[in-house]
Formats: structure tokens, sequence, C-alpha cells
């Protein structure tokens, strides 16, 4: 209770866990050859990490609003105004939630709020249509059938992301 596990959505924080699971596959088994995995994994997470430090950086100071708690890490490490709520893709919030949510967008023209998962059609209808619906992957489960790719997924949340800041992303 209390704990978000969403700590792969920084990748800093997902460097460190590679450290710490290299090291401890090291001692396990030494002619792994972990480092050298370990290194161009490294690589590319720091590429990662100045990707969404450069393509964020537009959106920092923005009050955004997220309906599930997935993206705290993400937030925290780029400077991003996150508010999470508790809103589900498949049922229309609450009387008492979608208060809480118009109370947060006092003063915002066009607020954003981030889903896990496209919406449907009547939780859509169920906020003022000003409201921007945008679907950021929480990095989370490969598709179904497929394999999942963190980076290439993440670089697409950036993409969208940086649709945003150009008022490129459709609702």
């Amino acid at each position: 209770g209390g704990v978000d596990p969403h700590t792969w959505t920084d990748p800093l924080l997902l460097i460190q866990q590679a450290d710490a699971l290299t090291a401890a596959l090291s001692r396990a088994r030494p002619q792994g050859g972990w480092d050298q995995r370990a290194a161009v994994l490294k690589g590319e997470l720091e590429a990662l990490h100045a990707e969404l430090q450069a393509g964020l950086a537009p959106l920092a100071g923005r009050k955004i609003a997220a309906n599930h708690p997935a993206y705290n890490y993400l937030a925290r490490r780029y400077g991003l105004d996150l508010t999470s709520f508790d809103f589900a893709p498949e049922a229309p919030p609450s009387a008492e939630s979608l208060a809480a949510f118009d109370a947060w967008a006092v003063g915002q023209d066009a607020p954003m709020l981030w889903w896990e998962q496209a919406p449907t059609d009547a939780v859509r209808a169920a906020f003022k249509p000003t409201v921007r619906h945008v679907v950021i992957d929480p990095l989370e489960q490969p598709p179904e059938g497929g394999e999942y790719d963190l980076l290439r997924a993440a670089r697409a949340n950036l993409g969208v992301l940086s649709g945003l800041n150009s008022g490129a992303v459709p609702d």
C-alpha cells in the first residue's frame, strides 16, 4: 500500500535497477558477460533520458492530470506538475471524482488528462469538451501476442507529447 511501482518510467532509476541486477548476476554467474550488456543498456537509457529531458521541457510548469498514478516517476524526473486521479477508461467517473477534476482544472483553457489506454466515448462525454484526452503508454505490458520494447514505447510517448507541445495532437 502506498508504493508506486512504476519506476521504469524514469530512465535514470531504471539504470540504478539495472546496475543492481548486473551486480547480482555477476556474483551468481561471473562469466555471463553482464557488464557489457549493462553498458549497452545504460547507454540506451542515458540517450532516452536526454531525449525525454529535451522533449518534456516545454511541458514543465503546465498542470497535467493522469487517470492513474502511472506517471509519477516520469513527472518527478522531468519537473512536470502532475496530479493523479482514479479514473477507469471503461466507466464514467463518479460525480465526486468529476467534481475533484473540475476543481483541479479551474483556470485552464484545455486541461490535459493522460490515460493509460483510450477512454470510451461515454467516459470522454463525462468530461467538459475542452479536456484533452491523451493516451500515454505506462510502459507496463507488451501488446497482445507481441514483444515489448520499452525504449521504443517511451519514444512513441515522447512523440505524442511533442505533438502536444506543437498543439498537433488530436483529442
